[in-house]
């Protein structure tokens, strides 16, 4: 009875091995659900939030980079005029170009003494009245600002702006007054009058800050031209 009990068990488990284990493990017989892996499971409380995606700002659409002619301020008699008098400087801002502060050489005097360095910055008319998103990004220049630094650290500016598709005269700062800033003339904290004139490429359309494009005039590629002591148009 010993032997065969031995016997028994030994068939018992040899069955269990090699038919019902295997089974259950294919995913068929009465084990299959005990010995079937379980699945894993993930508590998304704990799972990685994704990190912040980034929008690149795409380049102004090939339709978009031809200028809608080549315009001048005050006038283009008046660019042509101080382009040849002697000692003008120029600086020369092209479309999209990253650096938006030129500072060509400084005016000099008949003595070749330094007097007035003028700075020109190329920014964004801040027009409160337009909601933000609204307002163009920084990539697209719609304010020109002439500042004229002098010896003692004084310095005076004019501001020009789009108001429509026409630049104009839009701000003047210390001793600059808007008046004379329309003529094309900055006063300088010396006295000295710097004359000055813009030629620009003016642009149809701007990329605002909710990243649409919208109609509205942007500079293009400008030269700005200064003499010392110019007279006025």
């Amino acid at each position: 009875m010993l032997v065969g009990g031995i016997l028994l068990l030994g068939f018992l488990l040899g069955v269990v091995l090699l038919v019902v284990v295997p089974a259950g493990r294919a995913g068929s017989g009465p084990l299959a659900s005990l010995l079937r892996p379980r699945p894993r499971v993930t508590d998304v409380r704990f799972r990685p939030l994704p990190g912040p995606t980034s929008t690149a700002v795409g380049a102004r659409p090939e339709l978009w980079q031809t200028p809608i002619g080549v315009l001048s301020f005050p006038s283009a008699d008046r660019s042509a005029a101080l382009a040849r008098q002697p000692g003008a400087i120029v600086a020369t801002y092209a479309n999209g170009q990253s650096a938006r502060v030129i500072a060509p050489p400084a005016l000099k005097d008949a003595m070749g003494r330094p007097v007035v360095a003028v700075v020109v910055t190329f920014g964004v008319d801040e027009a409160f009245g337009t909601p933000a998103p609204l307002r163009p990004q920084i990539v697209e220049p719609t304010q020109v600002t002439l500042t004229g630094l002098g010896a003692d650290g004084r310095s005076s500016s004019c501001v020009l702006g789009f108001r429509g598709d026409v630049v104009q005269a839009v701000g003047a700062t210390g001793p600059a007054t808007l008046d004379e800033c329309a003529n094309g003339q900055l006063r300088a904290p010396s006295g000295d009058i710097v004359g000055f004139a813009l030629d620009y490429d003016r642009l149809p359309n701007h990329r605002t800050r909710d990243g649409a494009w919208r109609p509205g005039a942007v500079f293009g590629r400008t030269v700005v031209t200064a003499v010392l002591n110019a007279a006025a148009a």
